[in-house]
């Protein structure tokens, strides 16, 4: 049995077991996860953060991908302005995804995640298969390889981010979609690599903090 059969098998699985929905986020993973699902009738959906670190070419992975593909799809909007990113999990994509179980009526879904991308993901994987009772994560042992490949094989739209690598600086194995800015994330170069790739995003959400008036050293807290 090939991976491709085998994370179609997880998928059929899950899906007869109860209703569920699949999460992406226009990365290539969820890209991959968004064909996947195409054939059962799995409703997408996304947790859309709006601010000024919003990813700009989100919407141009997500508009190729609906326009070829019949799918139903939902967008939970968040503010990421008041609701910030704290560094160790985003508040506003926990905001997300209670909007997306209320609109679905469920929390179960079909993930992306895959155990190459962490020792803490690989040994969960190890631990609870591709599928627990709320989730299924059929690429769970692909590697980025096999996703690229899946992109190329199905003539899939793929995110412009991955394409970003500085002339062979970054590796494309490591390069995220997501917001820009921010401490979430901050490994690999990423800060560095977003300041190249970014730069007017940084500046836009920096802007606002520059303007503000200095601090008065003889005002208390």
């Amino acid at each position: 049995m090939t991976k491709i059969e085998r994370s179609i098998e997880a998928i059929a699985e899950f899906e007869s077991i109860g209703p569920c929905y699949a999460a992406v986020s226009w990365g290539k993973d969820s890209t991959v996860i968004a064909h996947m699902v195409a054939r059962f009738g799995i409703h997408l959906g996304n947790v859309s953060q709006i601010g000024p670190g919003t990813d700009p070419h989100i919407v141009d992975v997500r508009n190729c991908f609906l326009r070829t593909t019949r799918a139903h799809y939902y967008e939970a909007m968040v503010e990421l302005m008041t609701i910030p990113d704290d560094g160790r999990h985003s508040p506003a994509l926990d905001e997300g995804i209670a909007k997306l179980a209320r609109h679905f009526g469920t929390n179960r879904y079909v993930g992306g995640i895959r155990a190459s991308e962490s020792g803490v993901r690989k040994i969960g994987m190890r631990s609870r298969g591709l599928t627990t009772a709320t989730s299924c994560q059929p690429l769970g042992w692909w590697t980025a390889q096999d996703v690229f490949a899946y992109l190329a094989g199905y003539n899939l739209p793929i995110h412009p981010n991955y394409a970003m690598l500085g002339g062979g600086r970054w590796s494309r194995d490591q390069i995220r979609v997501s917001t820009i800015g921010g401490p979430k994330g901050n490994q690999f170069g990423r800060a560095e690599w977003e300041q190249e790739y970014y730069g007017d995003i940084l500046r836009r959400i920096a802007a606002p903090q520059s303007r503000l008036p200095p601090a008065c050293s003889s005002c208390g807290p």
